[in-house]
C-alpha cells in the first residue's frame, strides 16, 4: 500500500487503542488527528472515527461501560485557585521536558553500548527493578493506572516527600525501560507523573489555604492533562481525553488553562514532542510536510558559492563600485589583515554612501557591516536553517564559516541559491516518487530497493553524483542518502562520503553492477552491459561524458 495509506492506518490503530484502553472514543479520534496525522482534514476524520468507535464498542462489550477512572464530582471552588493551577502548569511543563530529555539521553546511552538488543533490554529492566526496590517505591512499577484512580478518588494520601520520590522513580524507571528497548509507551507514565505532581501541588495548596482549596484531588486530574500536553504538544487531545476519562465537566476551565500554558512553555523549551523527538534523531520529520523535508535534505555546503570575490577592509568606495559593476553581485565579503572574516558590504551600502555623497576615497569599513554584527552559517547547516536566519534578519546572503569559534571563511550562500537548490531538490523528489510508483504499479516483479554502505576506500567516496553517472546502471534511481542522523535527497552536486547509506531502486539483475560502480568505479556505456572503464572515470566526465 502507499505511504499515505500507511499513515492513515497507523492513525486508526492509535485511535482504536486509546479508545479501547481508556473508554474514550472522542479523545482517541482527536489524538490520532492531532498527534499522528497532524491534520483535522475531513478525508481523515471519517475513517479514524469509524475505527475509534469500533474499538470502543468491542471494549465496552468486554470490560463494561464505566470510565477509565472513577473520579468524584470535582470542580473549581474559588476563582483564586487559577493561580495554583497556573503554578501547576509551569511545573508540569518542566516535568514533561525533563522526562522527554531524560528519555532521549538514556536511549542514546543504551544505543552506544555494544550489546545485543535482548541483553540491553534485560539490563534496562534489571536497573528499573533495583531502583524501585531500593527506594521502596513499588507503586511506580507498571502502568500505574489503578494507583492513579485511587489517587483521584482520595483513597491514597501520601506525604509530599513520598509523592516527590515516586515522581523521580517513575521518571527514571520509565526512561530506563523505554531507553533500553523494552516495550512500553509514554502516555501512561505521563498521566502517572501528572497525577502525582497535581496531588503534590493540591496537597500543599490545601494546607496553606484550606478555605480556598477544598478538593486537592482536582489538581491531580488537571496535572495529568498538563504533563501529557507538555510532553505530546497536544493540548486539544489532552483536554478532551482527561475530560472524557474522568467523566466530569466541573474542571474544564482549569483544564484548559493548565494544558495550554504547559504546552506553550514546553514548546519553547523543547520544540519537538516526545513522540517526534526520537524520529527526528533518525532524520525523520513527522509533520513538517514536503517543504520541510526538502529544506532539511540539502546542506549549505552543497549549494554555497566557493568562488568568492574578496575585498580588503582598506578597499575604497570607488574601488568597491568598480567591483560591483564587474561581479553583478548583491554583497561581497571583506577580509582583515589576518585573512579572517572582517565583515560584509552590500550593494545597498554602496547606494546609501553615494546618496550621502561620501568621499569616494573613504575605506569601505565606514559603510560595511562588521563580523560581530553578522549572522553566519556552517556547511553542515540545512538550507532551511539558513533561510530562517535570512528571514529573521532580512539578509540576502550569509557568510559560510568553518565553525562558531573558527571564523575561517569557506564561501557565501545567497537567498537565490537556496531557492534554486530547493526547486531542484523538489523536482528531483517528485521525479523519484513518480518513477518509483510507476515501476511498483506497472513493472511487477524484478525491481527492488537495495542499500549500499560506502567505505573510505570505495571509488565513489569524494566524488559527486554527476561524476558517478557513468558508473551506475542506466535504469537506476538513487532514492535517498542517509548520513549519520540526516537523510538527504541525492542530486548532481551531492558528494559521497565514507559511511553513507545509499538507497537505490533498480532491477534485480543490475544490483551487482551498482555495487561494482560505487565500490570499484566500473563504468558502463548507456544501455550496455559491457564495462568500459575501471578506475579512470574522473572529473572530466561532466564535460565529455563516459568514455568507451
Amino acid at each position: 500500500v502507499s505511504s499515505k495509506r500507511i499513515r492513515i492506518l497507523a492513525a486508526c490503530g492509535a485511535a482504536g487503542g486509546i479508545s479501547a484502553t481508556f473508554n474514550a472514543p472522542i479523545a482517541g479520534t482527536i489524538f490520532a488527528l492531532e498527534v499522528i496525522l497532524g491534520s483535522f482534514s475531513a478525508r481523515y476524520f471519517g475513517v479514524v472515527v469509524l475505527c475509534s468507535v469500533s474499538a470502543s464498542v468491542v471494549s465496552r462489550a468486554i470490560l463494561g461501560k464505566h470510565a477509565a477512572f472513577q473520579v468524584p464530582d470535582l470542580h473549581m471552588h474559588h476563582p483564586g485557585e487559577l493561580l495554583f493551577y497556573g503554578i501547576l502548569a509551569v511545573l508540569a511543563a518542566l516535568v514533561a521536558v525533563a522526562f522527554s530529555r531524560l528519555l532521549a539521553w538514556v536511549n542514546r546511552r543504551f544505543q552506544s553500548i555494544e550489546l545485543t538488543a535482548p541483553v540491553r533490554a534485560a539490563l534496562g529492566l534489571t536497573a528499573t527493578g533495583l531502583l524501585a526496590h531500593s527506594l521502596g517505591a513499588p507503586q511506580a512499577m507498571g502502568a500505574g493506572l489503578h494507583f492513579i484512580g485511587s489517587t483521584l478518588s482520595n483513597n491514597v494520601q501520601l506525604p509530599w516527600m513520598m509523592l516527590l520520590l515516586l515522581i523521580i522513580v517513575k521518571m527514571i524507571g520509565s526512561a530506563l525501560t523505554l531507553g533500553s528497548g523494552n516495550s512500553g509507551g509514554v502516555f501512561a507514565p505521563s498521566l502517572f507523573l501528572g497525577a502525582l505532581l497535581g496531588g503534590l501541588v493540591g496537597g500543599i495548596a490545601h494546607k496553606l489555604f484550606p478555605g480556598m482549596v477544598t478538593q486537592p484531588s482536582a489538581y491531580a486530574v488537571v496535572g495529568m492533562a498538563a504533563v501529557f500536553a507538555g510532553a505530546a504538544h497536544a493540548p486539544m487531545t489532552t483536554i478532551l481525553m482527561v475530560f472524557e476519562m474522568s467523566g466530569g465537566y466541573g474542571l474544564i476551565l482549569p483544564l484548559m488553562l493548565a494544558t495550554v500554558l504547559s504546552n506553550t512553555i514546553a514548546q519553547k523549551l523543547m520544540p519537538d514532542s516526545v513522540y517526534a523527538q526520537k524520529l527526528k534523531e533518525r532524520g525523520i520529520s513527522v509533520h513538517e510536510g514536503r517543504v520541510q523535508e526538502i529544506l532539511d535534505s540539502l546542506t549549505v555546503g552543497e549549494v554555497m558559492d566557493r568562488e568568492l570575490h574578496l575585498l580588503s577592509d582598506k578597499t575604497t568606495i570607488a574601488e568597491l563600485s568598480d567591483v560591483f559593476a564587474h561581479t553583478h553581485r548583491n554583497s561581497l565579503m571583506i577580509l582583515n589583515d589576518k585573512g579572517g572574516l572582517w565583515g560584509v558590504v552590500s550593494l545597498s551600502d554602496l547606494k546609501r554612501a553615494v546618496a550621502r555623497q561620501l568621499d569616494p576615497q573613504m575605506t569601505i569599513d565606514w559603510i560595511s557591516t562588521p563580523a560581530e554584527r553578522l549572522s553566519t552559517t556552517h556547511p553542515d547547516a540545512t538550507i532551511g536553517e539558513a533561510l530562517q536566519i535570512m528571514g529573521r534578519k532580512g539578509f540576502q546572503a550569509l557568510p559560510v564559516v568553518e565553525s562558531d569559534h573558527q571564523q575561517t571563511l569557506l564561501g557565501v550562500v545567497e537567498r537565490r541559491d537556496l531557492i534554486q537548490a530547493y526547486n531542484m531538490a523538489l523536482t528531483r523528489h517528485v521525479e523519484i516518487n513518480h518513477r518509483t510508483q510507476y515501476r511498483q504499479l506497472n513493472c511487477g516483479d524484478g525491481y527492488e530497493l537495495v542499500e549500499v554502505v560506502l567505505e573510505a576506500e570505495d571509488y565513489a567516496v569524494g566524488r559527486s553524483l554527476k561524476e558517478m553517472r557513468g558508473c551506475l546502471p542506466h535504469d537506476c534511481v538513487l532514492v535517498s542518502l542517509r548520513r549519520q542522523e540526516q537523510v538527504l535527497i541525492p542530486h548532481g552536486y551531492t558528494l559521497f562520503q565514507d559511511g553513507d547509506h545509499i538507497s537505490a531502486f533498480l532491477r534485480q539483475r543490475d544490483v551487482e553492477e551498482l555495487f561494482d560502480g560505487l565500490k570499484q568505479g566500473v563504468a558502463f556505456a548507456p544501455y550496455s552491459k559491457t564495462p568500459v572503464i575501471k578506475k579512470s572515470f574522473h572529473r572530466n566526465t561532466e564535460r565529455q561524458g563516459p568514455q568507451g
